[in-house]
């Protein structure tokens, strides 16, 4: 698996994405990436320029409200 490493403000979650998570969950996310940093790769397509993750949703707003600015995709 080949990884790459991008700004997040080329990043952008899958606008069909079916998944939603709970604020407490959500809150917890945040804790573990804070305490073991990116712990796997995003999966995404890249469309024009920009990647569109389809797996990682929750993790990607979790890492912009977290002021990572660049990220690792597969």
């Amino acid at each position: 698996m080949k990884l790459v490493k991008v700004p997040i403000e080329k990043v952008k979650p899958w606008a069909k994405n079916p998944r939603g998570i709970k604020k407490a969950d959500f809150e917890r996310l945040k804790r573990q990436i804070q305490e073991l940093g990116e712990y796997k790769p995003l999966v995404a397509v890249e469309e024009k320029g920009v990647y569109i993750v389809l797996g990682g949703n929750m993790r990607i707003r979790a890492y912009q409200e977290l002021g990572i600015r660049e990220v690792d995709l597969s």
